[in-house]
């Protein structure tokens, strides 16, 4: 409950290391909002996906988006995993993705189940 991922798509998002950021909850004030960069940024400087939906694992070392060409056409699912020096790799799409769309993703609690529409 102290930490907070969010996504901005902010005129900087590509030199921030966005379009998304985690801030920790320091008393009553969210503060330090960092981009989660690496493989994310990358990922999304390159593409200019789309998404609708992401989640961080409870461990916070797996990153989930539902991410395509166009928001209001078929969306896949991507994973990122952050490496032992807290870098986060470039998203791959998984091979659950189907050839319609896929949305709204969350991890649960075990790091392994997948919940999506």
């Amino acid at each position: 409950g102290q930490t907070v991922y969010f996504q901005s798509w902010k005129s900087s998002w590509r030199y921030d290391g966005g379009p998304y950021y985690r801030a920790e909850l320091r008393g009553n004030k969210w503060e330090n909002p960092v981009g989660m960069g690496g493989g994310i940024n990358a990922f999304f400087s390159e593409n200019g996906f789309a998404t609708d939906g992401m989640s961080i694992s409870p461990d916070g070392k797996i990153f989930v988006v539902a991410a395509g060409a166009d928001y209001d056409g078929e969306l896949d699912i991507y994973i990122s995993r952050k490496n032992e020096a807290g870098v986060w790799s470039y998203p791959q799409k998984l091979a659950i993705s189907t050839d319609k769309d896929e949305r709204s993703v969350f991890i649960a609690e075990d790091n392994k189940t997948l919940y999506f529409r």
